[in-house]
């Protein structure tokens, strides 16, 4: 089961999680893991969770919350897709990602004098001979060196499809078509990659888990029982399919912070004028800033393309998927007398879908 709980006050939805927690705790040994994207929201969260699973209903009194952890996405998402693909009875914990480019880096440096060689390559050939001096690793090769390894980390999470094209040995761009000259010298190094570090890049290895998920349930034990992801804003497309594919096997609870239901309405409206397919392929365009209030225009446009590979087109969705809003208007949420803090009325503008406001 896939679960979306969203909502305009992060107060709200940490009470949720907490209650949840209080009402089917977790065994004295169990460790609870929340996925995060900041450190800062960790020890926040960790804080609201000790005060609504151990204060008593009615005070305010504090509580314990132990034993939990916080990983962030992209760790926590490759340690499930190494759990999945893992042989059998194998207790071995997986070791870095040699695809990183923090480690890529450096087999890339090594490759790059032979690939210059190759005739697909003489543009990156011409610009060594331009930038190098002597046998000695210079800034500008190395600076070259850790470009290359980004870009290959980048399409390792968001172009896996581009990536397992060019591991078959198909030299094509991301619309199928035959790669620009200029450009062959990637396939060819991607190759010389594989055969270096023989093992598939993360993207890949999420296909295959998607894959792995679709012919059935997997081992005992290799999927956790409950899957909680807190305050993500965004995820890459390969990721949001495998959270699909897991919630055939696994509990995945989302708790999403947004500004307003407005907003998934409007994206609901594109998706059915577009189609779920076109709308998934193509992001926000102009039209969005026209319809949109102005600060959903600025700053709800990432989260409505998030909403929509949430949605996706059914095509990874496993299991089942419900929504659950908990918005409020933040003006009428805020306690005591005085003036409404400007967030809060900021809210409130958009929950009532209005983008202008007097300050």
């Amino acid at each position: 089961m896939l679960t979306l709980y969203r909502s305009n006050r992060a107060e709200l939805l940490a009470q949720v999680l907490a209650t949840q927690l209080r009402l089917d705790p977790p065994g004295p040994l169990e460790q609870i893991q929340v996925v995060v994207n900041t450190w800062p929201t960790s020890r926040w969260l960790g804080e609201q969770i000790a005060l609504g699973v151990g204060g008593e209903e009615g005070t305010d009194a504090g509580g314990i919350a132990a034993n939990l952890r916080f990983p962030f996405p992209g760790s926590h998402l490759r340690q499930l897709v190494e759990g999945l693909l893992a042989p059998p009875d194998t207790a071995m914990a997986p070791g870095p990602d040699p695809w990183r480019a923090n480690q890529l880096v450096w087999p890339v440096l090594e490759l790059l004098p032979e690939l210059v060689e190759q005739p697909e390559a003489q543009l990156l050939k011409r610009w060594l001979a331009e930038h190098s001096i002597g046998n000695r690793l210079e800034l500008a090769q190395w600076q070259l060196g850790r470009a290359i390894a980004d870009a290959f980390d980048d399409y390792a999470l968001y172009r896996p499809d581009l990536l397992a094209a060019w591991w078959q040995g198909k030299p094509v761009d991301g619309r199928g078509e035959p790669l620009a000259a200029a450009q062959l010298w990637q396939p060819l190094l991607l190759a010389a990659l594989r055969d270096r570090l023989g093992e598939q890049p993360f993207g890949l290895k999420v296909q295959a888990a998607i894959r792995q998920l679709r012919q059935g349930a997997p081992p005992a034990g290799t999927l956790p029982s409950h899957v909680r992801l807190f305050g993500l804003s965004s995820l890459a497309p390969i990721q949001v399919q495998l959270l699909q594919a897991m919630s055939a096997h696994t509990q995945i609870d989302l708790y999403l912070l947004t500004t307003s239901p407005d907003l998934w309405q409007r994206c609901t409206s594109r998706r059915e004028r577009l189609s779920s397919v076109v709308a998934l392929q193509e992001p926000f365009a102009g039209d969005w800033f026209m319809e949109a209030p102005g600060l959903e225009a600025r700053f709800g446009r990432l989260g409505g393309e998030f909403q929509q590979l949430l949605e996706g087109t059914g095509e990874s969705l496993l299991g089942q998927a419900q929504d659950r809003d908990l918005f409020f208007a933040a003006a009428t949420s805020h306690p005591g007398p005085g003036p409404v803090p400007l967030l809060a009325q900021l809210q409130q503008r958009l929950a009532q879908g209005d983008g202008a406001m007097e300050l």
